[in-house]
């Protein structure tokens, strides 16, 4: 059984995307480690680390939260989502882009 989409309308995001394709996504969570480990762990439950192709963090002024670029091939759509709803599942994570 096929999952519902995250987005409104997938087949004009897939368009957009032009897969497979070098994606940027953004997560921003709090400043420690342990949420770091995590997101990683998330990433990598849906796709394999090899096509992690650059990771960056940048702190908030405050130093209270990290944004995490991970800069990712994916495939097709289904990698998109699957990236989207693992990380989804983090209670930590406060935004996602």
């Amino acid at each position: 059984m096929l999952k519902r989409s995250i987005f409104q309308n997938p087949e004009a995001v897939e368009r957009g995307l032009e897969l497979p394709n070098v994606i940027s996504f953004r997560f921003v969570g709090p400043s420690d480690h342990k949420y770091y480990s995590k997101l990683l762990g998330a990433i990598e439950s849906a796709v394999q680390r090899a096509q992690i192709k650059r990771q960056v963090e940048r702190a908030s002024r405050t130093g209270r939260y990290i944004s995490y670029q991970f800069d990712i091939f994916c495939t097709d759509m289904q990698e998109v989502e699957s990236i989207y709803r693992a990380v989804g599942k983090l209670t930590d994570t406060k935004f996602v882009l």
